[in-house]
């Protein structure tokens, strides 16, 4: 029997050496704790990070396609909801699924300070179908 932390190794690599050769490619890993911290929690925690909380029909994990290098969500158990972190740098980065592609712009506020994430969510057809900026508290995206 190979040892778990074995095969967490090796999947990091894997994921690592993708990136590295240009591949988009996201990692999602599940984290109910964390997943209900920031985005089920009615007082959220205050964070040193943006991030965006979703709700979605299906399994994220099946469903996305690729995005931007180092690119991390965490999914709840069920893997129907998910939350996306993000840092001031880089600028812009990209989440792909099988019908959508996501733009995200995380900056941070002149007075609470907090990291926002201004995000768009255009269809296949690159249509824009929603387009908000997340701050702790807020709605979830749906796509």
């Amino acid at each position: 029997m190979v040892a778990r932390p074995f095969i967490t190794l090796l999947a990091a690599v894997a994921w690592m050496t993708m990136s590295s050769f240009g591949v988009q490619a996201i990692f999602f890993g599940p984290n109910e704790d964390f997943y209900n911290k920031y985005c089920v929690n009615k007082n959220p925690e205050v964070a040193n990070f943006g991030y965006v909380c979703f709700d979605v029909d299906f399994d994220i994990t099946r469903h996305a396609t690729g995005g931007t290098p180092g690119l991390v969500g965490v999914t709840s158990a069920d893997k129907r909801h998910f939350i996306l972190t993000f840092k001031l740098e880089p600028k812009e980065v990209w989440l792909n699924t099988l019908t959508h592609r996501i733009r995200f712009q995380p900056f941070q506020d002149d007075v609470s300070r907090l990291i926002l994430v201004q995000y768009t969510i255009y269809k296949s057809n690159n249509q824009v179908q929603a387009q908000a900026t997340f701050m702790p508290g807020s709605d979830h995206a749906k796509f």
